[in-house]
């Protein structure tokens, strides 16, 4: 267990060598702080060796892949991005971990294709789509709120 605690250590001082001289909005851009969760939480929900390895080698490929800024000042995130969303997809197949307000990035366009039907019933799209938004938005919070209460958030 101390081996993983240095592990994590390890990591996170990586990453935020990469990223002190980022701003708030390209850490959030490039999910500093869901990578941040992962290497906190993920080491102790893993009881098989192997994935606890799979886990490590991609974390330290992901802090590898961080953008970094090229002479003109600007970050190359494409393959960095790639690699995160095979990763957070990794994480909810396998640990059923999901980033904070996940379900309603999900749910809002698919009630608002729910709720149009009943525009058109009505007759107007126009009401149709407000109630699709409440439709998916009371969804995805109610699921939201359930990953939340299982501690399932990052």
């Amino acid at each position: 267990m101390e081996d993983n605690d240095l592990w994590v250590k390890i990591q996170l001082d990586l990453l935020a060598q990469k990223t002190q001289d980022l701003s708030e909005f390209e850490r959030k851009t490039f999910s500093e702080s869901y990578l941040i969760g992962a290497i906190n939480r993920v080491p102790e929900l893993t009881t098989s060796i192997d994935d606890l390895t799979t886990f490590k080698a991609d974390v330290e490929e992901l802090i590898t892949l961080f953008p970094l800024r090229n002479e003109k000042g600007k970050l190359d995130g494409i393959p960095y991005q790639k690699k995160m969303g095979t990763f957070k997809s990794l994480l909810q197949k396998k640990y059923k971990l999901v980033s904070k307000g996940y379900y309603i990035s999900i749910w809002l366009p698919m009630g608002i294709a729910l709720g149009l039907p009943y525009g058109l019933l009505f007759k107007n799209l126009a009401l149709g789509i407000p109630i699709g938004l409440g439709i998916g938005v009371a969804i995805g919070a109610s699921l939201d709120g359930k990953a939340a209460k299982e501690n399932r958030v990052i």
